[in-house]
């Protein structure tokens, strides 16, 4: 019997082969950030002239197949490798809109700047990302080389994630996710 690989392993990786196939058969349009057959095969339920890739997880994945075997490539990583000529390690969506694939939406970024450009987590009880709550009071914490850093104790969730803000803002640069805070920025 044969052991099924592991997600990732090499049946699973995407050749450039791939990417080749998609860019001869999928148009990019930059400033919607859709792709378009423009070109298909014998025997394909496609149409020229459609949308191609479907939504799953919140992200586009075309599915493009070479001597029968289909491989599903992500739309912002297509998107770079036809605008750029190369497949991006890793691609950071600037609005956190993981579906939206113009290409100013698009950055080549590494995994440590992904990350910092997260959301919010849904499980978050204070509305701040880098605050949590302790007893009465509020904890600003950042990750920073693998482990968490403590910022400080603070009344407000307010004034927490503000000390976040400043902090991300240090570490991480254009690829931190600042809280938005009422009042904050208001001439």
């Amino acid at each position: 019997m044969q052991a099924i690989p592991e997600k990732g392993g090499p049946y699973n990786r995407i050749t450039e082969e791939y990417y080749i196939r998609a860019k001869d058969t999928i148009d990019y349009d930059q400033e919607t950030g859709l792709f378009i057959w423009r070109r298909i095969t014998k025997n394909s339920n496609r149409s020229i002239g459609k949308k191609a890739g479907n939504k799953r997880d919140n992200r586009i994945r075309l599915g493009i197949t070479i001597n029968g075997i289909q491989k599903h490539i992500q739309g912002h990583k297509l998107a770079l490798y036809i605008t750029n000529g190369y497949i991006p390690c890793e691609v950071d969506h600037i609005n956190g809109d993981s579906s939206d694939n113009r290409l100013i939406n698009l950055r080549e970024c590494t995994h440590k700047q992904n990350s910092a450009n997260r959301k919010l987590n849904k499980n978050n009880k204070t509305g701040f990302k880098g605050v949590e709550i302790k007893g009465s009071k509020f904890v600003a914490r950042i990750r920073m080389n693998g482990s968490m850093k403590h910022l400080g104790i603070f009344i407000k969730p307010e004034d927490a994630a503000k000390k976040y803000n400043e902090f991300a803002l240090k570490l991480h640069g254009e690829f931190a996710r600042l809280n938005e805070i009422k009042g904050e920025n208001c001439e």
